[in-house]
């Protein structure tokens, strides 16, 4: 009697990439037959607060590239990935009756959505997973949660001694691992929206999604030696280059963070280190943390209290979340920021600290409305860093300091001349 395969499932997330990617290549070493799977999960396209909705179209737009990215990678190694605009639990069932699945391959999660859809895969399938930490730098079990520090700083010192592994090596397998399947991404139109986004002039991210482009930027920001200024620029407004732009990839997983790490590293030996290189490891730290933040207290980073857990009266002013959503504040900078990431789906790291202090401390707004907005638009959304920052700076997170940003005082350091604001508010219709 022959033997049937063993068919392994790689559940490709937010690490929709091929170079260091561990599920891959355990899937790959331990399965006769290894099939990818990426599932546009219709909970994450519709609208769920305060008509908002959970994915925007710049984020769909740099997903569906970053899928299809993938595809292409992934049949230069012999594989081939299933899309499905389905729920994970039927994409699943329907993979399982042509393909009798083994084991599904995933990265480890650990907030309630997306372990909701592991239980209904599994419901669905009952079959066995295995799971990576490959979201980080280092596994997070590193600490356990009572050993965690609760400020930055502590964090870093300790991990900054800690080297992370080398690159896992990409897989390639026989040319008859391939399979007939539906590997067509859906359109924006088919996820709901009704239009494409057009470029705008002076828009700071007009990348595209996907492995590729996001190695191609990486080496355009060493090979230039742009890396060598980072810690002078970081906090600039307008242009491509004031600072990586590396987060939207990572966000995804199309790039991870130790393949970045390893790349600076290697830029230090062979051409030049100093601060601002530092910096940019530095950086990759601070995402870290709040990777390593998530990993402990899940769900409690979308509580209003915080991780802290902070008691404060919030304000439920819809009139005023408005106006801030749409720029129309009492404060020209803050109000240029949110243009622009109305208009482009993204925004300077300098700029959400300012827009995100304004809306949770000046107008007292529930700070996660906000938080909620910058899910649907930020083309780089990550819930760790996303909801981690936004709890650290409405005073409910880790920051020490509980600091407060004086919007006159950043628009008079980052833009004395105001550039940045008449760059943004010109785009308003007269």
């Amino acid at each position: 009697m022959q033997q049937s395969k063993k068919i392994g499932i790689v559940w490709f997330t937010t690490n929709l990439r091929i170079i260091d990617n561990q599920a891959l290549y355990e899937a790959c070493n331990e399965c006769d037959q290894v099939i990818g799977v990426y599932i546009f999960n219709p909970k994450h396209y519709h609208t769920s607060f305060k008509n908002i909705k959970k994915t925007d179209v710049f984020r769909s737009k740099f997903i569906i590239e970053t899928v299809q990215n993938l595809s292409e990678n992934l049949s230069k190694l012999n594989i081939s990935l299933v899309i499905a605009h389905k729920t994970p639990a039927e994409v699943f069932k329907i993979l399982n009756q042509k393909h009798p699945i083994h084991t599904i391959y995933r990265q480890e999660e650990w907030f309630y959505e997306e372990n909701e859809a592991i239980n209904d895969v599994t419901t669905a399938v009952n079959k066995p997973f295995k799971s990576y930490y490959s979201q980080c730098l280092l596994t997070p079990t590193i600490l356990d949660k009572t050993d965690f520090p609760k400020t930055f700083t502590r964090f870093r010192k300790i991990i900054e001694k800690i080297t992370p592994d080398s690159l896992i090596e990409t897989p390639i397998m026989p040319k008859n691992n391939l399979i007939d399947c539906d590997n067509l991404c859906p359109s924006v139109y088919d996820l709901g929206f009704d239009y494409i986004p057009e470029s705008v002039p002076h828009n700071a991210f007009p990348f595209y999604g996907g492995e590729t482009e996001g190695k191609a930027r990486l080496d355009f920001y060493l090979n230039e030696k742009h890396i060598l200024t980072y810690k002078a620029t970081r906090n600039g407004l307008l242009g491509l280059n004031y600072s990586s732009k590396l987060s939207a990839w990572l966000a995804l997983g199309a790039l991870s963070p130790r393949y970045i790490f390893h790349k600076i590293k290697a830029f230090e030996k062979a051409v030049k280190k100093n601060q601002s290189t530092y910096w940019m490891v530095f950086e990759l730290y601070w995402r870290e943390f709040f990777k390593h933040l998530g990993y402990h207290y899940n769900d409690q980073l979308f509580k209003i209290d915080g991780v802290n857990k902070q008691q404060y009266k919030w304000s439920k002013d819809y009139q005023l979340f408005t106006q801030w959503t749409q720029g129309c504040t009492s404060e020209p900078f803050v109000n240029a920021n949110m243009i622009e990431l109305a208009s482009t789906g993204w925004m300077s790291n300098r700029g959400r600290q300012i827009c995100a202090s304004y809306l949770s401390k000046h107008l007292g707004i529930d700070w996660r409305w906000g938080a909620k907005y910058f899910e649907s638009l930020l083309i780089d959304y990550d819930p760790d860093s996303n909801y981690g920052n936004w709890m650290y700076l409405s005073g409910v997170g880790n920051d020490p300091r509980d600091r407060v940003f004086n919007v006159e005082f950043q628009q008079k350091r980052y833009d004395p001349e105001f550039k940045y604001i008449n760059t943004w508010l010109a785009q308003i219709p007269s």
